[in-house]
């Protein structure tokens, strides 16, 4: 190979090098940048945090005759700027049966179940609307923010100025939440109404996971 040849060849290698450095740079500056924006997004309802990993274990509210235990777990975290979607393994809160949910969480902060089918139904409004005396549909579900700052006291400790949430279908079943803030759901109710259950059941968190 000729002198000069090689010197030609020396400055476009150079160039070749910087841009293929440049660009593997530029794509771990947008992968991160992404998961930055996921990681704002899904942060934005302080009342509901979720990531994969967090775990929030419940237990039926002593005195009990019998242990009644559930597991709700995040898993299987996807999402963009605008949504992000993520399964739990478990959603006893309407039924207490341990069946999975897919939820998405938007870019306000509500939080919607069943993504994926036409009808979306808001299950936490966004956290400009949890508001004393706001009220919504979920589903055929009649739901609002009855009262705020509620103490709760769970086997995991007590959790001051929580939000109640109250679901109500027809005259039949009440549904209750009190959320903490950066906690999550910190006790919970599934009772009948009509005719009214003689000893309401409420679970409360007895143990938690939160990924930081």
């Amino acid at each position: 190979m000729s002198r000069k040849l090689k010197l030609n060849i020396i400055p476009l290698l150079i160039v070749v090098f910087f841009f293929t450095c440049n660009s593997s740079s530029d794509l771990k500056h947008d992968s991160e940048k992404s998961k930055d924006g996921l990681k704002n997004s899904i942060n934005s309802n302080p009342y509901f945090p979720v990531t994969d990993g967090n775990r929030w274990e419940y237990v039926n509210q002593a005195p009990r005759d019998e242990t009644e235990l559930f597991t709700v777990e995040v898993q299987n975290f996807k999402g963009d700027n605008k949504s992000a979607y993520f399964d739990l393994n478990s959603f006893p809160f309407f039924s207490r049966e341990n069946k999975k949910m897919t939820l998405e969480i938007t870019e306000n902060g509500e939080i919607i179940t069943d993504p994926y089918i036409d009808i979306k139904s808001v299950l936490i409004p966004a956290t400009d609307k949890l508001n004393n005396g706001y009220t919504w549909n979920y589903g055929e579900w009649n739901a609002s923010v009855s009262f705020l700052n509620d103490t709760v006291v769970t086997e995991n400790g007590v959790y001051t100025n929580c939000l109640f949430l109250n679901f109500t279908i027809s005259i039949t079943f009440d549904a209750e939440f009190w959320l903490a803030k950066d906690v999550g759901i910190v006790k919970w109710g599934y009772n009948r109404t009509n005719p009214p259950t003689f000893k309401p059941i409420y679970y409360v968190l007895k143990n938690m996971t939160l990924q930081k």
